[in-house]
């Protein structure tokens, strides 16, 4: 095609032609920053950006009686976002008054994930469940539901059980009732 007939197609069409030349860019636009804002999470953040709390101490009560306590070594958050994340968390989950014949439950890992707006902590990294100062648990995660008060620990789980070394995998413990669920159990004597 030569110069002359394109600015003849072009004359002719005008109309579609400047329609194109609003819209293109406009479309370029959108598809851009629909491709870019699903990588946007992976981001640095700048430090302004970013809450920074050392020696962390989270408690939640319910009435006039304290269900949890999660301390933690040093804890990030970004100001935008619902989830804050704790290193060398350490999760006290207290009994209820209904249950007071049990004791409290610590859990300790090397890191956790506080969802708030799920009520969920995700604990990850050799984490360990003690009852009466005692190892109870191992695991490499463990999931505590805020709302319903049940550890659930997906995956191998080790268990020391009236003695006895156990092995077993996909674990649910309800703190209110102490009721432990475990699959595939192995009684190691």
């Amino acid at each position: 095609m030569t110069g002359s007939r394109v600015r003849a197609l072009l004359l002719a069409h005008w109309q579609e032609s400047l329609l194109l030349l609003l819209l293109g860019p406009l479309a370029l636009y959108f598809s851009l920053s629909n491709s870019t804002s699903e990588s946007l999470p992976l981001l640095p953040l700048p430090e302004s950006q970013v809450l920074q709390l050392e020696q962390i101490t989270l408690q939640d009560y319910q009435k006039d009686f304290k269900r949890w306590t999660l301390t933690g070594l040093r804890a990030l958050m970004a100001e935008d976002s619902s989830i804050m994340n704790v290193e060398q968390p350490r999760l006290r989950l207290h009994p209820s008054p209904e249950t007071l014949p049990f004791t409290d439950t610590l859990v300790r890992a090397n890191e956790a994930l506080i969802d708030w707006r799920q009520q969920l902590v995700e604990i990850r990294g050799e984490v360990e469940v003690e009852r009466d100062g005692k190892l109870y648990l191992q695991a490499e995660r463990a999931i505590y539901d805020l709302q319903t008060e049940i550890l659930q620990m997906p995956g191998a789980v080790q268990m020391i059980w009236q003695g006895s070394d156990v092995d077993g995998a996909d674990l649910r413990y309800e703190l209110k009732t102490g009721l432990v669920e475990l699959r595939g159990v192995h009684y190691q004597r």
